[in-house]
């Protein structure tokens, strides 16, 4: 396809974008462009053409479907410098192999999330030590690639981030940090569930069996895969959410007949009447009814 071309359609492109801004049906008639553009891109076989889409389609959905067909890294690279969508710009980073590319985006891109995804692609282990020492914002994405385990238990130990020593001591699986961290975070029921889920000493896990907080103990119970736990807590008065990630592993079909009869909550019976009649179905029974799930006509737009 001749330069002019790509022109001629990235110029209509934004036309209509314009133009069925005032139409009721706007948004039908841009996904039906879109959709004739992603054809016309996908018969280019010129991967130069193909990054003009790229960069300056105005539909984020051409964009990024155009991207995943460009695969020479200088024209990833421009398309990372170029793009008017930050999405396809962050999607480009990651598909960037070329190193000494990489280090100039970490060195010169101006949005944080591409530098971070930059950072987390590279291999140089002096600049990585160098970000990992000095750069407090990009010190988790470049823990990534760091292999020097001595700064990695330095920050593990010392960071101020408790994200940041959770996911550097995981790296190093450093089962004594990990516990201290499930132990001593407070305000943060997500950051000790994730350290909870990295123990794999069972007698430190059950110091949390009987823990204030009912996300760590459903962490516990999961982790343990314990069916006296899993029971206990699904007849506690643990938040919804929390009894709806346990539901699915209890396996006694006594304890959730109780609940689907005479749990307070509606949802959560419901829940347990669902996982019952699972428990009691063959698996032919359970294939069936996939299928015919699948089989359902799906709703018109």
């Amino acid at each position: 396809m001749k330069k002019t071309t790509v022109t001629c359609l990235l110029t209509m492109a934004c036309m209509s974008s314009v133009c069925g801004m005032e139409e009721k049906n706007s948004r039908l008639i841009a996904m039906t462009e879109g959709r004739r553009r992603i054809a016309e891109i996908k018969k280019l076989d010129d991967q130069a053409a193909i990054a003009e889409f790229v960069k300056n389609d105005p539909s984020m959905t051409v964009s990024l479907t155009a991207l995943y067909l460009v695969d020479d890294q200088t024209l990833l690279a421009d398309i990372v410098k170029n793009s008017i969508h930050l999405e396809t710009r962050l999607r480009a980073t990651r598909l960037l192999d070329d190193q000494a590319i990489l280090e100039e985006v970490v060195k010169s891109d101006n949005d944080f999330e591409v530098r971070q995804a930059a950072v987390m692609k590279l291999h140089n282990q002096e600049l990585l030590t160098e970000i990992a020492k000095n750069d407090a914002m990009l010190r988790g994405a470049a823990i990534v690639g760091l292999n020097d385990k001595t700064l990695l238990l330095e920050i593990a130990k010392n960071d101020e981030s408790d994200g940041i020593r959770l996911a550097t001591a995981r790296k190093l699986d450093n089962q004594v940090i990990i516990a201290e961290i499930a132990r001593n975070v407070e305000n943060n029921t997500f950051l000790r569930q994730s350290a909870i889920g990295s123990l794999t000493n069972k007698a430190v896990l059950r110091e949390f069996v009987k823990d204030k907080d009912a996300g760590v103990r459903m962490a516990v119970a999961l982790t343990l895969n314990d069916q006296k736990l899993l029971e206990e807590f699904m007849k506690s008065d643990a938040d919804r959410e929390w009894r709806r990630q346990v539901i699915g592993k209890v396996e006694n079909q006594t304890i959730l007949a109780e609940i689907a009869e005479h749990d307070k909550d509606n949802v959560v019976s419901a829940w347990a009447r669902d996982r019952l009649k699972y428990l009691r179905q063959t698996p032919e029974e359970r294939e069936a009814e996939l299928e015919e799930l699948r089989n359902l006509p799906r709703p018109q737009r």
